[in-house]
């Protein structure tokens, strides 16, 4: 990760995000699951340099995307 330019990761997450919100709910839910994954999984791999407020911004970014997936699923 450290040859990719540093704007890389936020890049592709805005478009994950829009896309899972923009498309049709087949497209979109598959997108946010991966956008939800890739949170979780950066945010395992940071989890014992972190405290406090990081880590509940972490668990909210998680928790957002899976409310916004079960909002797309019952939409």
């Amino acid at each position: 990760m450290s040859v990719r330019p540093t704007f890389t990761l936020p890049l592709v997450s805005v478009l994950l995000l829009i896309v899972g919100l923009a498309a049709p709910t087949a497209i979109g839910v598959p997108v946010l699951l991966v956008l939800a994954a890739l949170v979780w999984w950066l945010s395992y791999l940071s989890w014992p340099v972190v405290q406090g407020v990081q880590r509940l911004l972490r668990l909210a970014t998680i928790g957002l995307l899976v409310a916004a997936v079960l909002g797309r699923l019952s939409a």
